[in-house]
């Protein structure tokens, strides 16, 4: 069955060490630099490590074993055959979170179909108590070009939604598929083929200290 992401617009502390500072640098010139450090050290990157990959790239297999019900999502055990536990449990986790979004009304199920429902109002210190604060997720050549065809068919979209759920932590998740989904999926599919140059993509979402969201060409 077609799995289709329909949306509308985009509604959308870690303390570093400090070293003393010279005594000809400003109070302005440190608060950047602490700024910029505390930036780079939060953001998580998911899809460089050999675990987070694995889930990644199981993506388009899992899709087939995610089953969309008339009120929930759930996992078919037959897929603890295909990949190996920790994958398959960090699927269960990925679609017990899907579950969660259901409850709350981030995601809606119509006629079979998921859809995503963006908070009405994006607050940008929503997530000022946690520690990340943003993602970068790397996909490979051949992930990102199963992206740019499940995008284009309407298909394979559980499996991706499951593993990213699975692995951004906290409510970060929601603003993260209301980014991937507020573009269009024709838009968003286009992107990833334009910034493919043979080496795959990296998405990188911010929620702080201002929300924004792009794609980069691996090098």
């Amino acid at each position: 069955m077609k799995k289709q992401i329909i949306t509308s617009v985009l509604s959308v502390s870690m303390l570093l060490s400090v070293f003393a500072p010279a005594a000809f640098a400003s109070e302005a010139s440190i608060a950047k630099n602490l700024q910029q450090q505390s930036q780079e050290s939060r953001i998580l990157e998911i899809g460089k490590d050999a675990f987070s990959r694995s889930v990644l790239e199981a993506a388009p297999v899992m899709d087939k074993y995610i089953i969309i019900g008339e009120e929930s999502f759930s996992l078919d055990p037959v897929a603890k055959s295909i990949v190996s536990p920790e994958v398959y449990n960090q699927y269960v986790i990925g679609v017990e979170r899907m579950n969660e979004a259901l409850q709350d009304g981030y995601l809606s199920i119509q006629n079979g179909q998921i859809r995503i429902v963006p908070p009405s109002e994006f607050q940008t210190n929503a997530f000022s108590n946690v520690y990340w604060w943003g993602v970068a997720v790397t996909y490979s050549d051949s992930e990102t070009k199963s992206w740019v065809y499940a995008l284009n068919q309407g298909a394979g979209l559980s499996g991706f939604l499951a593993s990213m759920a699975s692995l951004i932590p906290g409510g970060q998740i929601v603003s993260f598929w209301s980014a991937v989904a507020g573009f269009g999926a024709l838009w968003f599919a286009n992107e990833l083929s334009y910034k493919n140059d043979g080496k795959g993509v990296t998405f990188n979402f911010h929620w702080l200290p201002a929300p924004y969201f792009v794609i980069t060409s691996n090098s």
